[in-house]
This record gives structure tokens, sequence and C-alpha cells, in this order.
């Protein structure tokens, strides 16, 4: 689908200008709206980066966490697997 792949780029310009709060709302509709679209991963990846970097540790632990139960053999899985590591 065309719509999901549309936010996501969009997402990803808001987030080369340094945009974080739309770059986040636009993931956060990406993943609300095409949960099964193949670039909820990475959308939920991205975001739970821009909370780490935000201070929201624990909201991005949390974030972490669900990309790792709902899509444990993706790459971002493998990355938030990481991430967490570095957390703890």
């Amino acid at each position: 689908d065309l719509v999901p792949e549309a936010m996501f780029y969009t997402a990803q310009a808001y987030a080369a200008e340094r945009n974080a709060d739309a770059a986040d709302a636009e993931y956060a509709s990406l993943i609300t709206k095409f949960p099964t679209s193949p670039r909820v991963p990475t959308a939920m990846y991205k975001r739970a980066l821009q909370m780490q970097a935000s201070k929201k540790t624990a909201e991005a632990k949390r974030m972490f966490q669900d990309i790792i139960k709902r899509f444990p053999r993706s790459d971002e899985a493998a990355l938030a697997d990481e991430r967490l590591q570095s957390i703890r």
C-alpha cells in the first residue's frame, strides 16, 4: 500500500529536518492506522530511538520490548535487543 510508504517517508523527512515532534507524530499515525504494514517495525524502532534521545528511557524501553514481542524475527527486534542491553 502506498499510503503507509508515504507516511514513513514523510516521517523520515521530518526527522531529517530535525523536527522530532512531527516525525514522531507521523510514525505514531502510521503504526496506528496501518498496523500490518511492513514499515511498522522500523517506525516503532525510530520512535523508540527518539524517546531514548529525549531521555524518555522508560517509554523507549517499553517500545523496544514491544518490537521484540510483536516482530521477533525482524531486524529491528535484534537492534531493539541491543538497545535494551545498553539501557539495563
